[in-house]
């Protein structure tokens, strides 16, 4: 939270956001339907989905406890996100060159498909400066989501599930940490200690949540688990190119 900046936000165009939301939609959607054919954990399928529409680990990490999802649908879902995000660090540009996009359509492109904030800034600032400024905004934008994704959650689970959905406090948290670091409450340096501990943090929660992964079950639903994600991963960027090239 502390690591956004909401003045870059509303240079977001109205159509970009618009093309934003019905890509997390489209793509949790798409995920829960392919999970259903593939014959993997409803679970699962929600965690590929988050990981891949909105920002990687940390929603993965997010949405994990409100579906309570066991450790090895975490475990494959986190191995599965990053690794195609490490693949689409060199595949991303190649489809951007392919199709002559300018440096602003390029930064859309990148922004708006691969799954963590590292994959975004590496993918997009090796191709120039621009495109990975522009890149990083349209990440932030795909980020914030995430909060009223995991209230959405929490409301659908309350509903559907009988055993007990616990709201995602952390989200009020994550609200407060974006006010504290765009309301001039805190001094600049302060924002900036609080934003690089927080990326410590998540990269303990990941190492944590390793440790209570078992080899076996990975392995029992990883095939499936990885095509999933792949297809899902695939219609992301189909969506994203025709956006480019027609709106």
């Amino acid at each position: 939270g502390f690591g956004i900046d909401t003045n870059n936000l509303t240079s977001l165009d109205s159509s970009l956001i618009v093309l934003l939301v019905a890509m997390i939609l489209g793509v949790m959607l798409l995920s829960i339907l392919l999970g259903k054919l593939f014959k993997i954990d409803f679970r699962l399928s929600v965690l590929l989905g988050a990981g891949n529409a909105i920002c990687g680990s940390a929603a993965v990490a997010a949405t994990a406890p409100m579906i309570n999802a066991k450790e090895d649908e975490i475990g494959l879902s986190l191995g599965v996100t990053n690794l195609l995000g490490t693949v689409g660090l060199a595949f991303i540009p190649a489809v951007a060159y392919f199709f002559s996009f300018v440096d602003f359509d390029s930064a859309v492109l990148v922004g708006a498909t691969l799954q963590s904030i590292g994959h975004v800034a590496a993918s997009s600032f090796a191709m120039s400066e621009a495109i990975g400024e522009w890149a990083m905004v349209v990440k932030m934008g795909r980020v914030v989501m995430l909060i009223p994704f995991l209230v959405v959650l929490f409301l659908i689970g309350k509903g559907k599930t009988k055993s007990k959905v616990r709201f995602p406090w952390f989200v009020l948290l994550f609200i407060c940490s974006v006010l504290l670091a765009n309301l001039a409450w805190l001094p600049s340096g302060a924002i900036k200690g609080l934003s690089v501990t927080g990326n410590y943090l998540l990269a303990i929660s990941m190492a944590a949540i390793g440790v209570g992964i078992r080899i076996k079950p990975l392995l029992k639903i990883s095939g499936k688990g990885l095509m999933v994600s792949t297809l899902v991963f695939g219609a992301q960027i189909l969506m994203v190119v025709l956006y480019v090239k027609f709106v």
